[in-house]
């Protein structure tokens, strides 16, 4: 070939790339692809984390090979991806460079495909008010009739919320594991408000010079952050999670296997969120999911759906009337420590929180009595009995250590 041939084609071929790779893509909304795990046999079951670890090159090589081949396919411009362990499924979170529709016929009708979904938001549900300096020291209501030995003790509790602040002076010991899903490459997180407050309510330390009194102070907290917050002018701070920031989360406590899971958030329909919570509460003994009422939000469009081993639970402060399968708790200006001093939280999440640490109370009296109480089964009979199902749920635990 002449030299002016050559240069020419490498021109030719120059200017292809560039067509390519400016081609515009057709969607700005973020889609998220599953597919089962698309390794050999012999490399499946012990991918672990992300590519980044030593030791899963190979395994990292062949996941991604799979997803490039399908992002070629059809015209997928890959954010992210990972494997989730918990459900043996391959994530791609991506954008479409074709017409959206047509894009969603095309990997709907390709058999390596389980479904495709929207990437969806959730937020936290929260409201702070400061608690008075010149207040006595406060304790979170209800006061519990219970021995101190009752305390949380043995009993693990998974908070999916943004981040916790795990050098707080009320949390000290107090949380196990946190862990950042939001900003994977984070090794050292920053507390967060509404996390913060949330765990304080469950696990405080009960001798706080706060005045901040856990439920459950010697329940061992986990936290996992799925959510972040962000300043908004005004308005004190918002709050924003994802599907894939929450699905990252949820397969960490798919895979610790906790005995009570906290959700005070909100969002829609999420089919990949909703196969993990089944996945939650199915196995083993299973883990009690406790979850926020959102009044905005209908029925059958709310995250997680609801099922058995799901309670959703509303604040007893709410006026509105109350809506079947929703269980009823206390959520007005309960004590927390969510910064460097005391705040009144209310609303639906705090309700949540307070539930969650009355049920690690629960499942503590269950160990030692070696007897079910606080199962899916039994708290279904307490919802709508009253106002108050938890005031109801401590009575129980009282007869139940009667019998001590």
């Amino acid at each position: 070939m002449r030299r002016g041939s050559s240069r020419l084609f490498l021109t030719y071929g120059i200017l292809v790339a560039m067509i390519t790779y400016a081609k515009p893509v057709q969607s700005e909304t973020e889609w998220v692809i599953v597919m089962d795990d698309p390794r050999p046999l012999r490399l499946q079951g012990w991918q672990h984390g992300d590519y980044s670890g030593s030791g899963h090159y190979s395994q990292a090589l062949e996941l991604k090979r799979a997803g490039r081949q399908v992002a070629s396919k059809h015209g997928l411009l890959i954010r992210t991806e990972w494997f989730i362990e918990s459900l043996d499924v391959y994530c791609l979170i991506a954008l479409f460079e074709d017409d959206e529709q047509t894009t969603l016929d095309r990997l709907r009708g390709d058999e390596s495909i389980k479904w495709v979904q929207p990437s969806n938001s959730f937020e936290l549900l929260q409201t702070t008010s400061p608690a008075h300096e010149e207040a006595p020291i406060l304790i979170s209501p209800p006061e519990l009739l219970l021995p101190d030995s009752i305390n949380g003790k043995g009993v693990v509790v998974a908070l999916v919320d943004s981040a916790v602040d795990d050098t707080h002076p009320v949390l000290l010991e107090r949380v196990s594991e946190n862990v950042d899903f939001v900003d994977v490459n984070n090794r050292t997180v920053s507390g967060e408000p509404h996390g913060t407050g949330l765990a304080s309510v469950i696990v405080a330390n009960r001798q706080s010079d706060l005045g901040v009194s856990g439920v459950a102070p010697q329940a061992t907290l986990r936290a996992y952050r799925g959510c972040w917050e962000t300043t908004v002018t005004g308005e004190g701070y918002g709050t924003n999670c994802t599907t894939t920031s929450l699905a990252r989360s949820l397969n960490a406590v798919a895979m610790d296997k906790p005995d009570i899971l906290n959700l005070s958030l909100s969002g829609p329909q999420d089919k990949l969120l909703n196969h993990l919570i089944d996945k939650i509460v199915s196995q083993g003994k299973g883990t009690i999911v406790v979850t926020a009422f959102d009044p905005k939000r209908p029925i059958d469009d709310r995250f997680p759906s609801a099922s058995p081993g799901v309670l959703t639970v509303r604040s007893d402060s709410t006026k509105d009337e109350n809506p079947p399968q929703i269980f009823s708790a206390p959520g007005s200006k309960i004590v927390a420590a969510p910064g460097d001093r005391a705040d009144l939280m209310s609303g639906h999440s705090i309700a949540t929180a307070y539930t969650s640490g009355i049920l690690a109370l629960c499942v503590q009296i269950e160990n030692i009595l070696e007897k079910e109480i606080c199962s899916p089964r039994k708290l279904e009979l307490l919802e709508n009995h009253s106002n108050n199902n938890l005031h109801e749920l401590v009575s129980i635990l009282e007869r139940e250590l009667e019998t001590l």
